[in-house]
């Protein structure tokens, strides 16, 4: 059986250059998929933008920089209580949310409960190899 856990979080992204805009951040996990963590950014009640990342990042994250690619999780640089996850999509500028460092502790420790580190299954290769080879179907 599957688990799935949410948090829905209101803050503010910060874009280069332009103001403040307030929006909800809805962090996502499930035992489906325990390496990643889904971040999706919503805007006046709409999806916006959806990105995927290692659960690792956002743990070491809460005490280093951490993470690749479109997503970066580092403690906030002047309050200790906020955590900052930086994005940088293919397709717009970059931008900044700060998060409430116990909230994403919270969240982090509820994901290494549902699945702890090491516990992870392995992946079916044969049926990723298949999948792959029938074109993905």
């Amino acid at each position: 059986m599957t688990s799935h856990r949410s948090l829905i979080y209101r803050t503010t992204a910060l874009v280069p250059g332009c103001p403040p805009e307030l929006v909800s951040v809805a962090l996502d996990y499930t035992d489906a998929a325990p390496y990643e963590v889904g971040l999706t950014l919503y805007r006046d009640s709409h999806q916006t933008q959806m990105f995927m990342f290692n659960r690792e990042f956002l743990a070491d994250g809460l005490h280093t920089e951490a993470g690749q690619g479109e997503v970066m999780v580092r403690p906030h640089n002047s309050m200790t209580s906020l955590v900052t996850i930086r994005i940088r999509p293919a397709d717009a500028y970059p931008f900044e949310i700060d998060l409430d460092r116990e909230t994403v502790t919270d969240f982090v420790e509820m994901a290494l409960m549902l699945v702890p580190v090491g516990q992870e299954p392995l992946p079916d290769f044969d049926a990723e190899l298949a999948a792959l080879l029938d074109g993905g179907q």
